[in-house]
């Protein structure tokens, strides 16, 4: 199950990449779940977002995350 939560969450951080706009607030708003688990995906596929292209997901980040 924690494997498959891995590859959901890397997948999700690569599309996060392809539509940052529209992807970035739905994960944010999944923060807030009462579900641990989703939580914990939804770190993960930011993680793979950063890692995947750094220099890409700042701009995103800065453009589309309120402060």
């Amino acid at each position: 199950e924690e494997g498959t939560r891995n590859v959901v969450a890397e997948c999700l951080g690569k599309l996060t990449l392809i539509d940052p706009a529209s992807l970035l607030p739905r994960l944010q708003e999944s923060l807030v779940s009462e579900s641990a688990l989703m939580r914990t995906t939804v770190v993960t596929a930011v993680k793979f977002t950063i890692s995947d292209q750094v220099t890409k997901c700042v701009t995103c980040c800065i453009t589309n995350i309120p402060y």
